[in-house]
Protein backbone atom coordinates (compact mmCIF):
# COMPACT_ATOMS: atom_id res chain seq x y z
CA UNK A 1 0.00 0.00 0.00
CA UNK A 2 1.44 3.55 -0.66
CA UNK A 3 0.19 6.98 0.46
CA UNK A 4 0.05 8.76 4.01
CA UNK A 5 -2.83 9.02 5.72
CA UNK A 6 -4.57 12.70 4.92
CA UNK A 7 -5.01 14.75 8.07
CA UNK A 8 -8.68 16.46 7.39
CA UNK A 9 -9.90 18.91 10.01
CA UNK A 10 -13.14 18.28 12.19
CA UNK A 11 -14.20 21.91 14.29
CA UNK A 12 -16.35 20.91 17.30
CA UNK A 13 -17.68 24.02 19.01
CA UNK A 14 -14.32 25.84 19.24
CA UNK A 15 -11.92 23.67 19.11
CA UNK A 16 -10.08 22.24 15.72
CA UNK A 17 -9.46 18.32 15.66
CA UNK A 18 -7.10 15.90 13.41
CA UNK A 19 -9.54 13.49 11.36
CA UNK A 20 -7.07 11.27 9.43
CA UNK A 21 -8.26 9.53 6.49
CA UNK A 22 -6.61 6.57 4.02
CA UNK A 23 -8.34 5.99 1.07
CA UNK A 24 -8.84 2.55 -0.45
CA UNK A 25 -6.60 1.81 -3.60
CA UNK A 26 -9.53 0.64 -4.68
CA UNK A 27 -12.83 -1.00 -3.70
CA UNK A 28 -13.48 -4.20 -3.08
CA UNK A 29 -15.67 -7.13 -1.63
CA UNK A 30 -16.00 -7.16 1.98
CA UNK A 31 -15.09 -3.60 2.78
CA UNK A 32 -16.99 -2.25 -0.18
CA UNK A 33 -15.81 0.78 0.57
CA UNK A 34 -17.63 1.76 3.52
CA UNK A 35 -16.50 4.34 6.02
CA UNK A 36 -15.37 3.17 9.50
CA UNK A 37 -14.23 5.65 12.39
CA UNK A 38 -11.22 4.54 14.49
CA UNK A 39 -10.99 6.00 18.35
CA UNK A 40 -7.83 5.52 19.88
CA UNK A 41 -7.58 4.76 23.58
CA UNK A 42 -6.88 6.68 26.96
CA UNK A 43 -3.14 6.94 25.84
CA UNK A 44 -1.37 7.33 22.15
CA UNK A 45 -3.35 9.14 19.44
CA UNK A 46 -4.24 8.00 16.06
CA UNK A 47 -1.21 7.83 13.95
CA UNK A 48 0.59 6.31 17.08
CA UNK A 49 -1.79 3.22 17.92
CA UNK A 50 -3.23 2.67 14.08
CA UNK A 51 -0.80 3.59 11.26
CA UNK A 52 2.54 1.62 13.07
CA UNK A 53 5.94 2.59 10.93
CA UNK A 54 7.62 -1.47 10.92
CA UNK A 55 7.10 -2.23 7.22
CA UNK A 56 8.18 -5.78 7.17
CA UNK A 57 8.71 -6.87 3.51
CA UNK A 58 6.30 -9.56 2.66
CA UNK A 59 4.18 -9.60 5.90
CA UNK A 60 0.68 -8.12 7.10
CA UNK A 61 1.19 -4.71 7.50
CA UNK A 62 0.84 -3.47 11.50
CA UNK A 63 -1.33 -0.55 9.97
CA UNK A 64 -4.78 -1.06 10.89
CA UNK A 65 -5.35 1.92 8.54
CA UNK A 66 -3.75 0.10 5.86
CA UNK A 67 -5.27 -2.98 6.31
CA UNK A 68 -8.75 -1.91 6.46
CA UNK A 69 -8.12 0.54 2.97
CA UNK A 70 -6.64 -3.10 1.46
CA UNK A 71 -9.73 -4.92 2.31
CA UNK A 72 -11.94 -2.17 0.91
CA UNK A 73 -12.89 -0.06 3.80
CA UNK A 74 -12.48 3.41 3.68
CA UNK A 75 -10.64 4.22 7.06
CA UNK A 76 -10.38 7.40 9.10
CA UNK A 77 -9.18 7.90 12.50
CA UNK A 78 -10.01 11.07 14.80
CA UNK A 79 -7.68 12.33 17.73
CA UNK A 80 -9.67 13.26 20.76
CA UNK A 81 -8.92 16.63 22.14
CA UNK A 82 -5.38 16.97 23.62
CA UNK A 83 -4.23 13.92 21.47
CA UNK A 84 -1.57 13.70 18.30
CA UNK A 85 -2.98 16.37 15.76
CA UNK A 86 -5.66 17.87 18.26
CA UNK A 87 -2.78 19.12 20.71
CA UNK A 88 -4.13 22.60 21.29
CA UNK A 89 -1.64 24.52 23.66
CA UNK A 90 -3.15 22.89 27.25
CA UNK A 91 -6.78 21.90 26.53
CA UNK A 92 -7.69 18.77 27.44
CA UNK A 93 -11.00 16.88 27.14
CA UNK A 94 -13.58 17.84 30.26
CA UNK A 95 -15.22 14.86 30.59
CA UNK A 96 -17.46 12.51 28.73
CA UNK A 97 -19.35 14.48 26.97
CA UNK A 98 -15.98 16.18 25.40
CA UNK A 99 -14.61 12.99 23.85
CA UNK A 100 -18.49 11.61 22.64
CA UNK A 101 -19.09 15.51 21.23
CA UNK A 102 -15.40 14.97 19.20
CA UNK A 103 -16.52 11.57 17.88
CA UNK A 104 -19.98 12.61 17.02
CA UNK A 105 -18.62 15.49 14.66
CA UNK A 106 -15.89 12.98 13.04
CA UNK A 107 -19.07 10.57 12.76
CA UNK A 108 -21.29 13.49 11.06
CA UNK A 109 -18.22 15.01 8.76
CA UNK A 110 -17.36 11.40 7.92
CA UNK A 111 -21.17 11.35 6.65
CA UNK A 112 -21.54 14.56 4.92
CA UNK A 113 -18.38 13.41 3.13
CA UNK A 114 -19.47 10.40 1.90
CA UNK A 115 -22.88 9.79 2.09
CA UNK A 116 -22.81 7.15 4.37
CA UNK A 117 -22.74 6.93 8.65
CA UNK A 118 -19.44 5.29 9.12
CA UNK A 119 -19.02 1.93 11.33
CA UNK A 120 -17.34 3.10 14.60
CA UNK A 121 -14.51 0.90 15.47
CA UNK A 122 -13.50 1.73 19.35
CA UNK A 123 -10.04 0.43 21.07
CA UNK A 124 -9.80 0.34 24.85
CA UNK A 125 -10.57 3.68 25.97
CA UNK A 126 -11.72 4.51 22.58
CA UNK A 127 -14.37 1.53 23.09
CA UNK A 128 -16.05 3.01 25.63
CA UNK A 129 -16.84 6.25 23.65
CA UNK A 130 -17.85 4.31 20.72
CA UNK A 131 -20.67 2.01 22.39
CA UNK A 132 -21.83 5.22 23.84
CA UNK A 133 -21.68 6.72 20.08
CA UNK A 134 -23.68 3.93 18.73
CA UNK A 135 -26.40 5.01 21.15
CA UNK A 136 -27.20 7.33 18.01
CA UNK A 137 -27.71 7.09 14.49
CA UNK A 138 -24.19 9.60 13.59
CA UNK A 139 -23.07 4.99 13.11
CA UNK A 140 -24.00 2.20 11.15
CA UNK A 141 -22.42 -0.03 13.13
CA UNK A 142 -20.15 -0.66 15.86
CA UNK A 143 -16.70 -2.93 16.88
CA UNK A 144 -16.14 -2.67 20.73
CA UNK A 145 -12.87 -3.81 21.12
CA UNK A 146 -10.50 -4.42 23.92
CA UNK A 147 -12.89 -2.33 26.37
CA UNK A 148 -14.98 -2.35 29.77
CA UNK A 149 -18.65 -2.25 29.62
CA UNK A 150 -18.46 -2.73 33.48
CA UNK A 151 -21.98 -3.13 35.10
CA UNK A 152 -20.81 -5.34 37.43
CA UNK A 153 -17.86 -4.28 39.27
CA UNK A 154 -16.59 -7.96 40.06
CA UNK A 155 -16.80 -8.04 36.27
CA UNK A 156 -14.33 -5.05 35.86
CA UNK A 157 -10.37 -6.95 34.92
CA UNK A 158 -8.32 -6.56 38.32
CA UNK A 159 -5.44 -4.04 36.46
CA UNK A 160 -8.32 -1.46 35.72
CA UNK A 161 -9.71 -1.33 39.29
CA UNK A 162 -6.28 -0.71 40.62
CA UNK A 163 -5.98 2.28 38.36
CA UNK A 164 -4.56 4.99 40.77
CA UNK A 165 -6.35 8.22 40.45
CA UNK A 166 -4.62 10.66 38.44
CA UNK A 167 -3.18 14.17 40.29
CA UNK A 168 -3.44 16.66 37.27
CA UNK A 169 -4.94 17.14 33.70
CA UNK A 170 -1.72 15.75 32.19
CA UNK A 171 0.54 12.78 32.30
CA UNK A 172 3.72 12.20 31.04
CA UNK A 173 4.48 9.12 28.77
CA UNK A 174 7.38 6.99 29.22
CA UNK A 175 8.90 3.88 27.53
CA UNK A 176 7.53 1.44 29.90
CA UNK A 177 4.51 2.55 30.25
CA UNK A 178 4.35 2.11 25.78
CA UNK A 179 5.47 -1.53 26.47
CA UNK A 180 2.90 -1.79 28.81
CA UNK A 181 0.82 -3.30 26.86
CA UNK A 182 3.32 -6.41 24.85
CA UNK A 183 2.91 -8.42 27.63
CA UNK A 184 2.45 -12.04 26.77
CA UNK A 185 5.75 -13.82 25.37
CA UNK A 186 4.63 -14.97 22.06
CA UNK A 187 1.93 -13.15 21.34
CA UNK A 188 4.42 -10.38 19.27
CA UNK A 189 7.77 -9.49 17.46
CA UNK A 190 9.91 -7.70 20.14
CA UNK A 191 11.19 -5.19 17.30
CA UNK A 192 7.44 -4.22 16.67
CA UNK A 193 7.34 -3.47 20.05
CA UNK A 194 10.55 -1.70 20.10
CA UNK A 195 8.97 0.62 17.08
CA UNK A 196 6.12 1.29 18.87
CA UNK A 197 7.63 2.89 21.68
CA UNK A 198 9.93 4.83 19.67
CA UNK A 199 6.84 5.94 17.36
CA UNK A 200 4.71 6.61 20.10
CA UNK A 201 6.46 8.76 22.20
CA UNK A 202 7.53 10.99 19.74
CA UNK A 203 3.85 11.43 18.81
CA UNK A 204 2.51 11.56 22.22
CA UNK A 205 5.08 12.28 24.78
CA UNK A 206 1.82 13.08 27.29
CA UNK A 207 -1.31 12.94 27.33
CA UNK A 208 -4.84 14.03 28.88
CA UNK A 209 -5.69 12.25 31.80
CA UNK A 210 -9.55 12.94 31.41
CA UNK A 211 -9.87 9.34 30.23
CA UNK A 212 -8.57 8.02 33.22
CA UNK A 213 -10.42 10.26 35.43
CA UNK A 214 -14.00 9.30 33.89
CA UNK A 215 -13.65 5.77 33.41
CA UNK A 216 -12.87 6.00 37.41
CA UNK A 217 -15.85 8.35 38.12
CA UNK A 218 -18.21 5.14 37.17
CA UNK A 219 -18.87 2.47 35.05
CA UNK A 220 -20.88 1.47 33.23
CA UNK A 221 -20.56 4.75 30.68
CA UNK A 222 -23.06 3.58 28.08
CA UNK A 223 -26.56 1.38 27.78
CA UNK A 224 -26.00 -1.35 25.11
CA UNK A 225 -29.92 -1.97 25.79
CA UNK A 226 -30.12 1.79 23.42
CA UNK A 227 -27.87 0.14 20.62
CA UNK A 228 -29.92 -0.73 17.93
CA UNK A 229 -26.72 -0.96 15.01
CA UNK A 230 -24.93 -4.43 14.55
CA UNK A 231 -22.29 -4.96 16.80
CA UNK A 232 -18.71 -6.86 16.85
CA UNK A 233 -17.19 -7.42 19.83
CA UNK A 234 -13.20 -8.81 19.89
CA UNK A 235 -11.01 -9.21 22.67
CA UNK A 236 -7.08 -11.13 22.39
CA UNK A 237 -6.68 -14.12 24.34
CA UNK A 238 -4.58 -13.04 26.48
CA UNK A 239 -5.82 -9.33 26.75
CA UNK A 240 -5.44 -8.59 31.09
CA UNK A 241 -7.89 -5.03 30.23
CA UNK A 242 -10.92 -7.32 28.51
CA UNK A 243 -12.70 -9.41 30.69
CA UNK A 244 -14.29 -12.26 28.99
CA UNK A 245 -17.10 -12.29 31.43
CA UNK A 246 -17.89 -9.03 31.32
CA UNK A 247 -18.06 -9.00 27.20
CA UNK A 248 -20.16 -11.54 27.50
CA UNK A 249 -22.29 -10.57 29.57
CA UNK A 250 -22.27 -7.35 27.20
CA UNK A 251 -23.18 -9.76 24.15
CA UNK A 252 -26.21 -11.05 26.28
CA UNK A 253 -27.47 -7.24 26.91
CA UNK A 254 -27.14 -5.59 23.12
CA UNK A 255 -30.19 -5.49 21.54
CA UNK A 256 -29.25 -4.64 18.12
CA UNK A 257 -29.76 -6.89 14.83
CA UNK A 258 -26.59 -8.70 14.29
CA UNK A 259 -24.21 -9.15 17.99
CA UNK A 260 -20.76 -11.26 17.68
CA UNK A 261 -18.46 -11.93 20.03
CA UNK A 262 -15.20 -13.39 19.09
CA UNK A 263 -11.58 -14.04 20.62
CA UNK A 264 -8.46 -13.72 18.41
CA UNK A 265 -6.22 -16.53 19.50
CA UNK A 266 -2.72 -15.72 21.17
CA UNK A 267 -3.39 -12.13 21.08
CA UNK A 268 -2.67 -9.45 23.83
CA UNK A 269 -4.52 -6.49 24.50
CA UNK A 270 -3.10 -4.52 21.25
CA UNK A 271 -3.77 -7.19 18.51
CA UNK A 272 -2.93 -4.65 15.76
CA UNK A 273 0.43 -5.20 17.12
CA UNK A 274 0.56 -8.96 17.73
CA UNK A 275 1.20 -11.97 15.46
CA UNK A 276 -2.68 -13.21 15.06
CA UNK A 277 -3.53 -9.58 13.91
CA UNK A 278 -4.29 -10.91 9.84
CA UNK A 279 -6.81 -13.03 11.53
CA UNK A 280 -8.45 -9.56 13.44
CA UNK A 281 -8.18 -7.54 10.27
CA UNK A 282 -10.16 -10.66 8.09
CA UNK A 283 -12.52 -10.75 11.01
CA UNK A 284 -13.46 -6.99 10.62
CA UNK A 285 -13.76 -7.74 6.37
CA UNK A 286 -15.94 -10.77 7.05
CA UNK A 287 -18.12 -9.79 9.70
CA UNK A 288 -19.55 -6.21 8.16
CA UNK A 289 -19.05 -8.39 4.60
CA UNK A 290 -22.46 -9.53 6.24
CA UNK A 291 -23.87 -5.75 7.08
CA UNK A 292 -25.31 -3.76 4.05
CA UNK A 293 -23.76 0.22 4.48
CA UNK A 294 -26.83 1.33 5.92
CA UNK A 295 -26.85 -1.19 9.15
CA UNK A 296 -28.77 -4.06 7.54
CA UNK A 297 -28.03 -7.75 7.76
CA UNK A 298 -27.39 -10.04 4.85
CA UNK A 299 -27.32 -13.41 3.77
CA UNK A 300 -22.93 -13.58 5.08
Amino acid sequence: MSGAPIGRTVTVRDRSLRLWHLPPPVVRPGGAGRPVLLLHGGAYSTMAVFHHPHRPAGEETYSLLEALAFRGFDPYGLDFTGYGGSRSGDLVPGGMEWFLDDAASAARRIRARTGHAPIVLGWSWGAQVAAALAETPDVSGLVFWGGVWGEKADLVPEPLRALPRPTGPWRTNTREHALADFLTPGSHDPRVADAFAEHALRTDPRSPSASRLVFLSGLPLFDPRRIRHPVLLVHGEYDPLAGRADHEALADALAGPRVAYRVVPGADHNIQFGLSRAVFFDLLRDFWGGVGSGGEVGDA
